[in-house]
Parts: structure tokens; sequence; C-alpha cells
């Protein structure tokens, strides 16, 4: 019980890091992996924008996180789904994602996290990091 709770507050504490990053929002993370740009996001288009960014990680890791953020079950993470996998708990952090909408910067064809200042996709792909694998440690203990 307490390792779950230090893996969510790591977890926590991780999507503070990458949201008190002024130029970070979730519509243009998520444009990163929406490479289709239809509104949601498959499990191999999610595995495969996560390689692009340099995040190499099993499968398993990236189905449970699909299995915990995939709210409908449909098999897909929608924009809402993505969303809701950065909204941190405390509503201060919450209000701040909440007020920020795209840079609408063009993503470069070379490095898909350049839309973001380094420092920023650096934290995101840190964040990311945890959160998938928090996820295959929470299923170890369930």
């Amino acid at each position: 019980m307490t390792e779950t709770i230090q893996i969510e507050s790591n977890i926590e504490h991780s999507r503070h890091d990458v949201i008190i990053k002024p130029d970070f929002n979730t519509c243009d993370a998520f444009r990163m992996f929406d490479t289709r740009e239809c509104g949601f996001l498959s499990l191999y288009e999610f595995r495969d924008g996560l390689c692009d960014i340099g995040l190499i990680v099993p499968e398993d890791h990236v189905a449970l996180f699909f299995h915990r953020y995939d709210r409908d079950r449909d098999g897909r993470i929608s924009f809402s789904d993505f969303t809701d996998a950065f909204t941190p708990i405390e509503n201060y952090y919450a209000s701040i994602l909440g007020r920020r909408t795209s840079s609408h910067r063009r993503i470069n064809p070379y490095r898909k996290d350049d839309i973001f200042e380094h420092h920023t996709a650096c934290q995101l792909k840190n964040t990311l990091r945890i959160m998938l694998e928090s996820e295959y440690r929470l299923d170890l203990l369930r």
C-alpha cells in the first residue's frame, strides 16, 4: 500500500514539473503523437511517437498506460484521455494546465519534441517515462 502511494506521488510530482514549464500544453503534446490528426491515438501510434522522441519502452508498459487512461475502453486514447493523464489532482496545477492553449508552432519534421523548448521537451520525456514505468510497477503490485 505504501509503495503504491509513493508511485502515485512520483507521478503527481512529475506532472507538476512539466506543467510549470511555461510553454507546455496538452494540445501540442498530443499533436506530437497524433500524426494522422484524427483526434485519438492507437497503441502503436503512441508507441511509435515515444520512439520518435527517444523513449524506447516495452510494449506492455504502453499497454498498461492505455488501460489506465482509455476511459471508454475503445482501445484508443482520445485528446480528453490524454489531457486527463497529465492533469494533476491538485486544483492549482490543474487550473494552470486548463488555461493553456496550443502555441500553434509547426512541428519540425526532424524532431517531434522540437515543438517545446529543450528543457520542456526533456521534462515531458521524463514525465512520460515515469508514468509508463509506474504503470508497470503498479501492475506488479496488484
